[in-house]
């Protein structure tokens, strides 16, 4: 699936826009969610103590993450020209 996402996303470089496709959003979240589970069971694997830790530091990237996120999309303001 990841394979596929890179596909789509270098038609979207060509192309210089992003697919509207719900489908590929959707893939997108699955393959990212699933990759982060495969990590998680191979630390989980060897040690499990290193498994808890990268669940842990992905949970807290995540918050990071969606927290930068939403301030910059909440401080945008929209332009004088009515361009989003």
């Amino acid at each position: 699936m990841l394979a596929a996402l890179v596909m789509v996303n270098r038609q979207e470089t060509f192309r210089r826009r992003r697919t509207p496709s719900v489908s590929v959003t959707m893939a997108q979240a699955v393959a990212q969610g699933a990759a982060f589970v495969g990590i998680v069971a191979g630390f989980w694997h060897i040690y499990w103590i290193a498994g808890v830790v990268f669940l842990a530091a992905g949970f807290v990237g995540l918050f990071v993450h969606s927290a930068g996120w939403w301030r910059l999309e909440r401080s945008q303001v929209p332009s004088k020209h009515g361009d989003p």
